[in-house]
């Protein structure tokens, strides 16, 4: 995983997100499109076939891989498979971003669907989900500032 001029760095988790065999390129367009990611590294064989691929996402690094057919079609190999050969992900995938309805909607547009419409909680943090057409849920959070936060005890006490 590229990172650190090409290295990983000390005690950095790297992120694998397995897609079906074969739909890595549209794996990468997809968060390119719907969530900005920068394409940092493809990794190929010498034939020229798409094993990986590392993106960024703010300071995040992530890398796509396909996942091995064979493993996908039988479970007693073991994994790693994707979430269509699983049915479900195990993971939930958190990105803060600075507008969640707008991410959302350019998910949506790009070939995701709705898990969750984004809403405002009783914090002022603005939430949804959606799921990626590779089975990756997406939970996206705008946290309000700290300066905006109200301390709800003084502002019922005033209001009395």
């Amino acid at each position: 995983m590229v990172a650190n001029g090409g290295r990983l760095a000390d005690r950095q988790i790297c992120v694998k997100l397995f897609v079906r065999h074969g739909d890595e390129d549209r794996a990468i367009a997809f968060y390119r499109e719907a969530l900005g990611a920068e394409l940092l590294q493809r990794h190929e064989w010498p034939s020229g076939i798409l094993t990986s691929a590392d993106l960024r996402i703010g300071e995040s690094v992530f890398r796509i891989a396909g996942a091995n057919p064979r493993r996908d079609a039988e479970p007693e190999l073991g994994g790693p498979r994707s979430p269509h050969a699983l049915g479900t992900t195990a993971v939930i995938l958190e990105l803060h971003v600075r507008d969640v309805d707008r991410v959302i909607g350019r998910a949506i547009g790009a070939g995701a669907s709705l898990r969750n419409p984004a809403e405002t909680l009783s914090t002022g943090d603005r939430v949804g989900a959606f799921i990626d057409p590779f089975g990756h849920i997406w939970a996206l959070f705008n946290a309000i500032e700290d300066a905006d936060i109200v301390d709800l005890s003084i502002e019922a006490r005033n209001a009395a």
